[in-house]
């Protein structure tokens, strides 16, 4: 059964706001979802000018929508760069359908992930700058992944569930970033004493066992 979802906007400015509204009409329904434009009230999307007021506390997932050049949000939410694509609005949508999938299926046992192999799905990657029309091959998908990409570090998870691309897709596409250097990766913190005294020395962290590390976390070595 779909869901009736809402997307709240604040402090964008009105030809944004009639963006959203023609947006909703292509990308506004899925298999799983049906989204409305709600001008108050509750909401489990907003969308808000990085410049305006805070937004009222709530449940509500809050992405920021900024100027080309504003830097990156402090607090690490999901940034939206103007002017807004459909493509782009449209992945949103789909992540957050993906997002309250994976919260119902939480509550499910599952088996225990050993503490390795949960370190290493929990890796993030962001990209240190835009990558070159080479890498993005005029591929509507890839300039999506990079637009998330650019905006926060994210997990592979995290980037496929954001996206709506497969996860082959979007391995593919950090590997190929990664061979470019455009690539930082962070690790989980608080690692076990006995895993931190075998991590490798400081100048293992050459540009190639980088990209040799980044390419055993993504599944592709």
């Amino acid at each position: 059964m779909k869901q009736a979802l809402r997307v709240r906007t604040e402090g964008l400015r009105k030809a944004e706001e009639l963006s959203i509204s023609v947006f909703l009409r292509f990308v506004g329904q899925s298999e799983k979802a049906t989204w409305s434009l709600s001008h108050s009230g509750e909401a489990e999307l907003v969308l808000q000018a990085l410049d305006a007021p805070a937004a009222p506390a709530g449940a509500a997932r809050l992405v920021w929508v900024a100027d080309p050049d504003a830097p990156a949000p402090a607090d690490g939410k999901t940034l939206l760069r103007r002017p807004l694509q459909v493509e782009v609005f449209g992945a949103l949508l789909r992540g957050h359908e993906e997002g309250i999938a994976a919260a119902a299926q939480a509550i499910q046992p599952r088996a225990a992930v050993p503490r390795q192999a949960a370190a290493e799905m929990q890796a993030t990657y962001r990209l240190t700058r835009w990558p070159g029309d080479d890498l993005l091959q005029n591929q509507r998908q890839r300039k999506i992944l990079a637009s998330f990409l650019i905006s926060r570090p994210l997990s592979v998870a995290q980037l496929t569930a954001l996206s709506g691309v497969g996860r082959e897709a979007c391995t593919a596409f950090l590997r190929e970033l990664a061979d470019r250097q455009l690539l930082e990766s962070r690790n989980p913190p608080a690692l076990a004493a006995g895993e931190a005294a075998s991590a490798p020395p400081p100048a293992a962290l050459a540009a190639g066992g980088l990209i040799g590390r980044l390419r055993k976390r993504l599944g592709l070595a």
